[in-house]
């Protein structure tokens, strides 16, 4: 059994020991809220990084959608627009083969400066001298022949008025096919413009996307890094506060011995004490002197009568 000097050696070692563990584990304690704090800064600045990258993934899917539809109406307007060039060279065509024609009826008319109201005049002039006027048949045939004739013509020239006003329908039809073509290609200059306006804006938001990404990568990375340590702090922490609880509760065990030890050696010192005043007393009592009652009492406890 240890004795009392080395108890309480045992004791200050303790509480040596445990006051070192004490300052041990608020230190670990302290950095573990520390790195905590951190961790929960971080995640702070997590929720905001995610809230802007949402919001720039939500900007880009409805540029993209925009981009879609203009570029289907680019794609629609530009098939128009082949359908309408196609249609002003048939139209073109067409009006190429009425020139033809008209400049066939002219040549073979010969009436390049003819005058259509004479020229009715005359075919009038020429039945009604043939009804009204006692011809022979010679001059019967001439007059006939000229009326056959000058008819031809006429009908010559009413085939060319029909392809002067076919001629201006296909014209007016070129024209507002060319105003349309016009049209067109002012809003496929326009969506075009757009198209590159927002491939500009999409290629922006793909590219704050990517930076927000890896930002958040190192971020987690780095929130994780933090909050490993936090742990292994935590966990020192409690294995220090285990051991403290150990340690207080060894210092409380030498406590009692040592205060059991001191209380024995007090009542060993009283004892010493009553024994001595216990021997005056017997000798005073073998002496046939008188002793009192407390005095023989203390004999008896001591059994020395």
């Amino acid at each position: 059994m240890l004795r009392r000097d080395e108890l309480k050696r045992e004791l200050e070692r303790l509480e040596i020991e445990i006051g070192e563990l004490i300052e041990k584990a608020e230190e670990a304690k302290m950095e573990r809220d520390e790195l905590n704090e951190r961790v929960r800064e971080i995640s702070a600045i997590i929720r905001e990084k995610r809230r802007v990258l949402k919001e720039n993934i939500e900007k880009a899917r409805k540029t993209r959608e925009e981009l879609r539809n203009i570029r289907k109406k680019l794609s629609e307007m530009r098939i128009k627009r082949r359908s309408l060039i196609l249609e002003v060279k048939k139209l073109k065509k067409s009006r190429s083969e009425l020139v033809k024609r008209k400049r066939y009826y002219t040549l073979i008319s010969n009436m390049k400066n003819i005058n259509e109201d004479k020229l009715r005049s005359k075919v009038e002039f020429l039945k009604w001298k043939y009804q009204t006027t006692t011809l022979s048949p010679y001059e019967e045939k001439v007059i006939l022949r000229r009326v056959e004739r000058l008819e031809r013509k006429l009908k010559y020239l009413e085939n060319i008025h029909k392809i002067d006003e076919e001629l201006e329908k296909i014209q007016r039809i070129i024209n507002t096919k060319h105003k349309e073509l016009e049209r067109i290609d002012q809003k496929c200059s326009e969506l075009q413009e757009r198209v590159s306006e927002l491939e500009e804006t999409l290629k922006l938001h793909n590219d704050n996307i990517s930076v927000l990404r890896r930002e958040l990568d190192d971020i987690y990375k780095g929130k994780e890094m933090l909050k490993c340590r936090a742990d292994e702090r935590h966990k020192e922490f409690i294995e220090l506060m285990n051991k403290l609880k150990l340690l207080k509760r060894k210092a409380e065990d030498l406590k009692f011995l040592l205060k059991a030890y001191e209380k024995s050696e007090k009542i060993a010192k009283e004892r010493e004490k009553k024994k001595k005043i216990a021997e005056e007393i017997y000798l005073r009592y073998v002496k046939g002197e008188k002793v009192s009652l407390d005095e023989l009492k203390l004999l008896i406890e001591l059994g020395m009568i």
